[in-house]
């Protein structure tokens, strides 16, 4: 339900909710509270339901926290490049004495660095991200249809357009006719710094978490001011006021 979920609860009932999720046995799933749930992995873990058809997967998905617990605490050193990962991981169960915040760096030798914006008449907002609702592009082409036709207000999307079909087919519906929005595909790396030259402010208004997005980065070392989620990884990279602006998910 595109909820923002930090890991398994202790019985992993979210799990086996979500995975459930559209199938027939989600019917009856909804029925139970999560107690009863809880009861019923417990039984099957004790291999009292092991016959049942949906036994094994039961026990593959409850154990899969414990299991990833245990292979990440045998790693000398982990280096969450993020403060969002950091906390999910220790908050999962990673042992604190292992984990060494350690952010990315980002080769801006092929970034060039221009300082015309916001000299042009309109506001030139640019999306860069994969087509896919997470992302929240929907968010952005909403905001911009929501304007007055008469405000001065350019919006170009990059991202495959043949990635997920029918996200695409929505955005393009949200858009309709108005010309102020255009889909513009996918572009070289090579090409990047032309790209980031042509916007005032990029736009990242994912409604998940992101952990290191490196359009945020990028659009730093290309001069260009962001607005994104108050969200993880995204808001830890943007000084609101300074180098961007931040809103609340969904907004």
């Amino acid at each position: 339900d595109n909820a923002v979920c930090e890991g398994p609860d202790p019985a992993s009932v979210n799990c086996l909710r979500h995975i459930a999720h559209g199938q027939d046995i989600s019917k009856k799933l909804d029925l139970l509270p999560d107690a009863v749930v809880r009861l019923t992995v417990s039984a099957i873990r004790r291999g009292w339901l092991a016959n049942r058809w949906y036994g094994p997967h039961v026990q593959a998905l409850t154990n899969r926290a414990a299991f990833l617990r245990a292979r990440l605490n045998c790693i000398d050193r982990v280096l969450p490049p993020t403060r969002l990962m950091e906390r999910l991981l220790l908050r999962n169960g990673l042992d604190p004495a292992r984990a060494q915040y350690q952010p990315y760096g980002l080769d801006v030798s092929s970034i060039r660095r221009l300082t015309d914006k916001g000299t042009h008449p309109g506001l030139r907002v640019g999306f860069v991200g994969t087509l896919q609702e997470h992302k929240g592009a929907h968010l952005l082409v909403e905001a911009v249809r929501g304007l007055p036709a008469e405000i001065p207000i350019d919006l170009v999307v990059y991202g495959n357009l043949e990635e997920s079909p029918a996200y695409t087919a929505r955005l393009r519906e949200l858009a309709g006719d108005d010309p102020r929005i255009r889909f513009l595909g996918t572009f070289p790396n090579h090409e990047i710094s032309a790209v980031f030259a042509r916007f005032d402010v990029l736009v990242v208004p994912s409604i998940w978490y992101e952990n290191t997005p490196l359009v945020i980065y990028t659009a730093h070392a290309a001069g260009v001011p962001l607005v994104v989620t108050n969200l993880g990884g995204m808001a830890e990279a943007v000084e609101a006021g300074v180098n961007g602006l931040l809103f609340e998910r969904g907004n």
